[in-house]
């Protein structure tokens, strides 16, 4: 049966405005300072952090996205921006330079109706 794969690249300031609307409509406080910078780390569980300035002299914020945070803030960001993504297919996060992709994978072989392979030697 076939499968399908798509790749979905998000820039850096898309990828910034996923995070922050993500924060946005949870439970992720944000301080009132402007963005420094927003990283992307690790390899197989990609998470992320803002950086926001210094003001005054308080010491720079940064707020820590885990794997799950960045995940949900991409596929909320896809939503809002009417990006379709299938809700039966697997989705990964990858970091591509200095942002992120989403991997879409899905296999037809248990979504095609009235067409199954036989394990059965007839």
């Amino acid at each position: 049966m076939p499968k399908e794969m798509r790749k979905i690249e998000f820039s850096p300031e898309e990828l910034q405005a996923a995070l922050v609307n993500y924060a946005l409509r949870t439970d992720k406080k944000l301080p009132n300072a402007t963005i420094d910078s927003v990283s992307v780390e690790g390899d197989d569980a990609i998470s992320a952090k803002i950086s926001f300035v210094p003001q005054g002299t308080e010491e720079a914020k940064t707020i820590d996205f885990s794997p799950n945070d960045v995940a949900a803030s991409i596929i909320l960001y896809c939503n809002t921006q009417g990006i379709p993504l299938p809700k039966e297919s697997v989705k990964s996060v990858v970091k591509i330079e200095n942002s992120i992709a989403m991997i879409i994978k899905i296999d037809f072989s248990d979504l095609t109706p009235g067409i199954k392979t036989s394990t059965a030697n007839n």
